[in-house]
């Protein structure tokens, strides 16, 4: 297992940074550069995911999401969760291939004419 994956178990069984980073053989002061990092983040993403799916469905979670658009009392709220809805359906990005050009160039030579 890697430091960011020992580091990372140690913080979520209760550790503090510094207990988790002695316990890598990690210098505590470099904890917020490696929980920076995309390995570390990826690790964030996936404990949440999983912690989240423990405690509420997706359905739910879209049920949820219906009821904020439904609602009249809050405007920004409103038309966050419509813009989040719309994301999820179609996202805004549409992914355009470039239109590709192939230049030959030929090396310039004297030219005779014989």
């Amino acid at each position: 297992m890697t430091k960011t994956g020992r580091y990372f178990l140690a913080k979520r069984k209760g550790m503090n940074k510094t207990e988790a980073a002695k316990m890598i053989g990690m210098d505590p002061r470099l904890t917020t550069q490696l929980e920076k990092t995309k390995r570390y983040q990826a690790l964030e993403k996936k404990y949440y995911k999983d912690i989240l799916l423990k405690e509420i469905t997706l359905k739910e979670i879209a049920q949820a999401q219906v009821d904020n658009i439904k609602q009249r009392e809050d405007k920004g709220a409103r038309n966050t969760a419509i813009k989040m809805a719309l994301d999820k359906i179609e996202p805004e990005t549409i992914r355009e291939e470039e239109e590709k050009i192939v230049v030959i160039f030929k090396p310039a030579g004297n030219i005779t004419n014989k």
